[in-house]
């Protein structure tokens, strides 16, 4: 299908009412356009009840509703929900600073890639319109009508990340501090159509309780000040900058506050999902095809300051204080979550089985923030028994073993040959993926 011109179909699609326009008309945010992406897999509840979405829906809203996987434990045990996941509204961001090789989003990480998964530029008061529309279609647009909403959901590629092809219209160099007045200014329209929405009945508002299922539809889940969480998405590498992560990270939390000070947020909780890619600062390198091979030797203990991933939090937790300091009011409209952003499932290895020590990192982080800190239950485990084509497309060297046979599968081999090695994996099956051994030299010059 033929990707329409976005200009033609902004045009077309989004007809402001005055009324819903910001008054703020003259800000530079508001001017600029973020990208974002149709992903496939992301869209299997919305619109087409048979699985899937056309373009042309995603192309008139790319918001799109996903039962939501991303929940704690302890909700979970609150409402007593068993197998039932609630729902979330979610929009993808195109564009990311890292190149993770497990990463769900990595057919929008690219320029190359965009027009291959069809993205959209969508301006900030147009995003609150797409969020505003689908949460007003909820009524008629979703099934089973007895499923809770949770949060709404911004994720993809890294969404405070932007370059002059996903942010489109910005006339200055830095945009990642241009991408952050982008979420500010969209936090800022959204806030007060949440009252709206709920004034005219469109949405209904619940503190987290014993799941039943006469409570009306759509029913959001709400804080105890009946705030509806943004769960915000990012790998934190920006706010890890040596140089200008704190700088980053005070102009997203101190910007929040302002608004807060401002009295512009008092419906919203924006809580930072910080997504942590590796338990040892060499899985955290490999995550992002840098320091390979990954030898299991090397695996020794070491200093927190030594994960990338650390100054970031650092940050955030400092600025959280200074805030909070100012405001008590600021927890109750920010927080954070971290992550485990990846996890083994059983017979299936990152490239050893005793990788991905999550327990020794929180440990870590409870000496710098407390016996308090905890990471977050939800289990992003890494599924990959079914799914080896694709990790073998994204340049992951595979080792198999199956019935008592080990043999390694290369990306650079043909694709019979592929066929052929991964129709032995019968069985009980343990899969080490990306693998290291043998071979480093062919292994790491394709990983």
């Amino acid at each position: 299908m033929k990707t329409p011109d976005t200009n033609l179909s902004m045009k077309s699609l989004f007809a402001f009412d005055p009324s819903r326009r910001s008054s703020a008309k003259h800000d530079s945010y508001i001017m600029m356009k973020k990208k974002f992406a149709f992903l496939e897999f992301h869209v299997g509840i919305d619109h087409d009840y048979t699985g899937s979405v056309n373009n042309e829906e995603f192309f008139k809203n790319p918001v799109m509703v996903k039962t939501d996987r991303f929940l704690e434990k302890e909700l979970r045990d609150i409402m007593k929900l068993g197998r039932k996941r609630p729902y979330t509204p979610v929009v993808n961001t195109a564009g990311c600073n890292k190149n993770c090789w497990f990463c769900y989003a990595y057919p929008i990480l690219k320029k190359e890639d965009y027009d291959n998964c069809k993205t959209i530029s969508l301006l900030p008061e147009e995003l609150t319109n797409c969020f505003v529309d689908k949460l007003h279609s909820l009524k008629t647009r979703v099934r089973p009508k007895d499923r809770f909403f949770s949060k709404l959901r911004i994720t993809g590629g890294e969404p405070l990340f932007s370059t002059e092809d996903t942010l489109v219209g910005s006339e200055g160099k830095n945009h990642s501090y241009e991408t952050i007045g982008y979420w500010l200014k969209f936090f800022e329209l959204l806030d007060p159509q949440i009252n709206k929405l709920v004034g005219e009945d469109a949405i209904f508002l619940s503190v987290p309780k014993r799941y039943s299922d006469d409570i009306p539809f759509p029913t959001f889940l709400c804080t105890n000040d009946n705030r509806i969480e943004i769960r915000f998405d990012t790998n934190g590498f920006l706010f890890s900058d040596p140089k200008e992560g704190i700088h980053f990270a005070d102009k997203f939390i101190g910007g929040i506050y302002n608004l807060l000070e401002k009295e512009k947020l008092n419906n919203l909780l924006i809580k930072i999902d910080y997504s942590l890619k590796g338990a040892h600062p060499l899985e955290a390198y490999w995550s992002q095809k840098e320091r390979l091979p990954v030898d299991e030797s090397r695996i020794t203990d070491f200093r927190i300051e030594e994960h990338p991933q650390y100054l970031g939090l650092k940050n955030i937790f400092d600025l959280m204080q200074k805030y909070n300091q100012k405001d008590l009011e600021f927890s109750k409209c920010f927080g954070i979550t971290v992550e485990p952003g990846i996890n083994n499932v059983e017979r299936n290895f990152m490239y050893y089985e005793g990788s991905l020590k999550w327990p020794i990192l929180e440990k870590k982080l409870q000496e710098k923030f407390g016996a308090a800190f905890e990471l977050s239950s939800v289990d992003n485990k890494m599924e990959v028994r079914g799914k080896i084509n694709t990790h073998l497309k994204r340049g992951v060297a595979v080792k198999i073993i199956s019935g008592g046979q080990e043999f390694v599968c290369l990306p650079t081999y043909s694709k019979s040959k592929k066929r052929e090695l991964l129709a032995r994996s019968k069985g009980v099956v343990k899969i080490y993926i990306p693998w290291m051994g043998g071979s480093k030299q062919n292994a790491t010059s394709n990983c």
